[in-house]
């Protein structure tokens, strides 16, 4: 039994299911209890596999209980001879779980009450990586209004490696606003030291919700394609 648990432990999809069934009870408890929950996700493939769980989960349980309701109805009736099966309490939890993966997909998809938002770097591989999930998402119904262009470089102090860098920011910043149009586009600078405590997460949240770091891609250029020109 030991083993058999150790094997299923490292099954593929069992951290994504614990993981889900964490995010599904934290969801359902936030109404009255916060006013804002949110969730730092793992990798993109990580995510989008997380959040396509409620439905391959939803369509594992509905089989499940196919399955239990022919076994325990052929059970009840060798045992009994006919007559109304007993309560079934594995089929009413295994019920229970579908119907809480199904109310907190709703909330997924209401654009009012949930919204995926993407943080990349300027760099060509995150670029591409962050339109194909959103793709993803969106053909899903998962809203994904906003992207967060993080880790921009510091004004030029002379030196040939930042300048090189810098004219490859611009390049990406330029495409940035070309792919990311039609999204809200937010931008945080590189800073000198990791993220760590109040203090340090108040400075970033300063700087995250300035109204002058948004755009919309509105006429008269985005702040990406400003400081594309900058650069140049």
């Amino acid at each position: 039994m030991e083993r058999h648990l150790e094997l299923t432990r490292q099954s593929p999809g069992t951290a994504e299911a614990a993981l889900f069934d964490g995010i599904v009870d934290i969801v359902r408890r936030a109404p009255g209890a916060y006013d804002l929950v949110v969730f730092d996700t793992a990798p993109t493939g990580h995510t989008l596999r997380l959040l396509s769980l409620p439905e391959v989960l939803g369509a594992w349980i509905d089989g499940l209980l196919r399955r239990r309701k022919e076994v325990t109805a052929l059970h009840h009736r060798l045992l009994f001879d006919g007559g109304e099966p007993a309560p079934d309490p594995v089929a009413e939890a295994l019920a229970a779980r579908r119907e809480a993966f199904a109310e907190v997909r709703a909330i997924f998809l209401d654009p009012e009450q949930t919204a995926f938002v993407f943080v990349l770097v300027p760099e060509k591989l995150p670029i591409h990586e962050t339109a194909k999930a959103i793709a993803v998402l969106e053909g899903q119904g998962i809203p994904c209004p906003t992207v967060i262009v993080n880790r921009l470089l510091p004004p030029g102090d002379g030196s040939a490696f930042l300048a090189a860098r810098r004219a490859q920011e611009a390049k990406y910043l330029a495409e940035i606003a070309r792919r990311f149009a039609n999204k809200e586009r937010i931008t945080l600078p590189l800073l000198p030291r990791d993220i760590d405590g109040p203090e340090a997460l108040a400075q970033v949240a300063e700087r995250l919700f300035a109204p002058a770091q948004a755009t919309t891609g509105a006429a008269g250029g985005t702040w990406c394609e400003e400081r594309a020109r900058e650069n140049r």
